[in-house]
């Protein structure tokens, strides 16, 4: 018997094989099955696990005051710390509004917290590498000097009453050395 002839014999077919009868319903089953699994992961993974995986990256101002209560007195008693609370109910999901007011929807997370600035503390927060500024900044610290810090929320295209003036509001939350 030639060998081509003998492969394609041994192969099973959509039609029937090695995998009995009904082997076309069972494939159709398998890739319905795996279009949904995927559907699903990419529809709920882009929102939920998003959102988790970003929150899960910041650790809220609570974390920093236990070794910066001094800078954590001045957030709390700023506007930064009820950035979140003084956005409309409407907007408390939009983005848009989130991006300056809030690092994240958990309650722990709102606000303009300590991260808004310095970034996500998630690897630099820990005691053992706060000590070491060079390994802080290696992870994630982000040291902010000036307007710029600012820029991001206070300029372009935030709504505002009034025009942002750094020297005046530096005064209201100013810390550090």
């Amino acid at each position: 018997m030639d060998a081509s002839l003998k492969e394609r014999q041994d192969t099973p077919s959509l039609e029937k094989g090695r995998w009995g009868r009904n082997m076309r319903a069972h494939w159709l089953w398998w890739m319905v099955s795996c279009w949904v699994v995927v559907s699903v992961a990419l529809v709920w993974g882009s929102r939920t696990a998003r959102c988790e995986r970003e929150q899960g990256n910041f650790v809220g101002a609570y974390k920093c005051r236990g070794c910066h209560e001094k800078e954590h007195k001045t957030w709390a008693a700023s506007s930064h710390a009820k950035a979140y609370a003084i956005l409309p109910e409407k907007d408390r999901n939009n983005a848009q509004c989130l991006r300056c007011h809030s690092v994240g929807t958990a309650s722990h997370l709102q606000g303009v917290q300590c991260e808004s600035c310095h970034g996500a503390g998630k690897y630099y927060s820990i005691p053992e590498v706060m000590v070491d500024s060079n390994l802080a900044r290696a992870v994630g610290l982000k040291v902010v000097k000036g307007v710029q810090g600012c820029a991001s929320c206070h300029v372009g295209h935030t709504p505002k009453l009034r025009k942002f003036d750094y020297d005046a509001m530096w005064k209201k939350i100013a810390h550090g050395k």
